[in-house]
């Protein structure tokens, strides 16, 4: 017989809806669970151990979601084992709000990859967007070759040189960068920050900016693909989350674009010479 939903390894799939994600029932459960645990005024590492484990697989269907943890990992880690501690009130507000995100941990798989493509670059003082209209078939190229398993990131690269270089982002073929070299880019926007910031950060606060712009034009459900050329928002935004509190917090800035704008935000690597 013809199942219109099915669950495999945890994840629900709705064949009419296109959404995947866990179960309504266990993400209303663990909705439970973290505000039993909220309840009390202390916790173990154990149990907050746990919680985390319960928490991060649902939300990791859709990635972006992930930000909305970050400080209770390093509270976490400092905790000793068998003592119950105090819950500080920023762990609260993460758990809490890891919570509500619960609803909307899931993913539109029937979402169309847009023909729209954009690209943003930044300077420490500056940024801005471009765009370029290509074929369905040049969309879809560029969203395989797009980053989408993310990597751990920190604000400076130097800092894990080391382990940074291990992770090599996709290289697109000559005939995928022939098109774009030819692709007839419009700017979109074109901007100078109020305060100047790490380089890093302001290519994430510009490829931001695209979202927006994208997001202006319409509020319907859809695969977006930017490109850039800086490896610590193609790792941080692919990724979800960073362990620099500067970058979660620019990446939880972007989070309620993409909800209410119904987009999934992607990055392939773009050389600034392919514009």
């Amino acid at each position: 017989d013809r199942q219109l939903s099915f669950t495999a390894w945890g994840t629900e799939v709705c064949s009419e809806s296109g959404l995947v994600g866990v179960s309504r029932v266990k993400r209303q459960q663990l909705m439970l669970l973290t505000m039993l645990v909220l309840s009390r005024d202390t916790i173990t590492k154990d149990i907050l151990q746990s919680l985390l484990g319960s928490l991060i697989y649902p939300l990791s269907h859709n990635k972006t979601s992930m930000c909305v943890l970050g400080q209770v990992f390093q509270f976490m880690n400092g905790m000793s084992e068998g003592k119950a501690v105090k819950i500080p009130w920023n762990i609260r507000e993460e758990l809490l709000i890891s919570c509500l995100h619960l609803p909307l941990a899931q993913t539109d798989i029937r979402a169309p990859i847009s023909t729209k493509i954009y690209c943003s670059d930044a300077t420490p003082s500056s940024g801005g967007v471009m765009s370029a209209q290509v074929s369905q078939k040049c969309a879809e190229a560029l969203y395989r070759f797009a980053e989408h398993k993310g990597k751990y990131t920190y604000l400076n690269l130097a800092d894990t040189e080391g382990v940074l270089q291990q992770w090599q982002h996709a290289e697109m073929p000559e005939e995928l960068r022939d098109v774009l070299l030819s692709a007839a880019w419009f700017t979109e926007r074109e901007f100078d920050y109020k305060h100047s910031k790490h380089v890093n950060l302001q290519e994430i606060a510009t490829a931001k900016a695209a979202l927006r712009v994208a997001c202006n034009e319409h509020c319907r459900s859809e695969r977006l693909i930017n490109g850039t050329d800086s490896r610590v928002s193609l790792g941080a935004i692919g990724k979800g989350r960073s362990a620099s509190p500067k970058i979660n917090k620019l990446l939880r800035s972007i989070l309620g674009w993409l909800v209410l704008g119904k987009k999934q935000f992607v990055q392939p690597y773009f050389n600034t010479k392919y514009m």
